[in-house]
């Protein structure tokens, strides 16, 4: 599990973001946003950006409670800009390995070692990933967002619904 929390930060118009994953009751920082928190006023004289306008089609259901295959339409109406991105930390700490299961366990089975790895791997990804340096940043103001109801596409058949 994940969690998002908010840390005081010295500047007015700023605001951390603290990330930490939660395994039990072990929780591992993953990284820190500081986050701009500047908005400008409507009225103000600040620049907002050009209007843009989306429709963005959803779809869900082939489930056991819902076998119908059902057609969501968005549209988006709002104002974006480009502004200058989050700043993201590493951890302040390294990760610390859990010694209570390992003096628990003396001989490794190679599939929980192979499995420990792989999930330490996509970890680790995820984080290089949040830390990489950002292309573009877009700031959305003034958003608009009107969902349709439903329309059932078709039913799911039997098949599909029994692989899920």
């Amino acid at each position: 599990m994940i969690g998002v929390g908010t840390a005081d930060s010295s500047p007015k118009n700023r605001m951390d973001i603290q990330v930490t994953e939660f395994k039990g009751p072990a929780a591992t920082d993953i990284c820190t946003i500081n986050l701009g928190t500047a908005v400008p006023e409507l009225n103000s004289n600040k620049f907002l950006g050009p209007v843009i306008r989306m429709s963005l089609p959803s779809f869900s259901g082939c489930t056991e409670y819902n076998p119908h295959l059902l057609k969501y339409s968005c549209q988006i109406e709002c104002r974006i800009r480009a502004v200058q991105p989050a700043e993201v930390s590493g951890p302040s700490l390294p990760p610390k390995i859990d010694t209570e299961k390992s003096s628990e366990c003396q001989s490794f089975d190679i599939t929980d070692t192979t499995t420990r790895e792989v999930r330490e791997n996509e970890r680790n990804l995820s984080i290089s990933v949040m830390l990489s340096k950002p292309i573009l940043a877009l700031e959305f103001n003034c958003l608009k967002m009107q969902v349709e109801a439903p329309i059932v596409v078709s039913p799911c058949s039997k098949y599909i619904l029994k692989r899920s």
